[in-house]
């Protein structure tokens, strides 16, 4: 069994949110090292759903160092004004501890909300994630993690991903 998953995301404070057009939306893998574009941080490298959770990444989590997989979704989006939010919320098939560097956010739960500050009026917008390296149990099954976000009320994204952990030994 999974007995403690550790996942990290963006998080921001909330504010009225104008409309946006979400375009080019990919998900999957990210490269975190490289990218294609000039200027960008990183990328979708691999667009995907399924993610295998490995210990090839490194991360920092509540202070720590860890070993994780990046994973996330890239955008481009077009607003009526500079500053718009996207609100968003994630969940997970079983209960995780959500946080990033600084620490834990929330414990045992499975809905995260968040939002999304997209600060120009239109532009491209990139979202690393991950999940710290776990064992799990023949018989647990993969993970669902979902995340959607919303403009105005209007759902413009959703990200899948089933997310699938080494078997511990037996």
């Amino acid at each position: 069994m999974i007995t403690s998953l550790v996942f990290a995301v963006a998080l921001a404070t909330s504010a009225a949110v104008p409309e946006v057009q979400v375009s080019n939306f990919r998900s999957g893998l990210a490269c975190t090292r490289s990218t294609q574009v000039e200027g960008r941080s990183g990328w979708i490298c691999q667009p995907t759903e399924l993610i295998l959770v490995t210990d090839q990444g490194s991360c920092v989590y509540d202070k720590q160092e860890r070993l994780c997989t990046w994973f996330g979704f890239e955008f481009d989006y077009a607003g009526k004004v500079a500053g718009a939010k996207l609100q968003c919320e994630s969940t997970t098939s079983i209960p995780s501890n959500e946080g990033n560097f600084d620490g834990v956010r929330s414990s045992n739960a499975s809905t995260s909300k968040w939002e999304i500050d997209l600060p120009e009026s239109s532009g491209h917008y990139y979202h690393p994630q991950y999940f710290v390296m776990n064992l799990r149990a023949s018989e647990d099954e993969d993970v669902v993690y979902t995340t959607t976000c919303a403009s105005a009320g209007k759902e413009v994204l959703r990200a899948r991903f089933q997310l699938r952990f080494p078997l511990e030994l037996q």
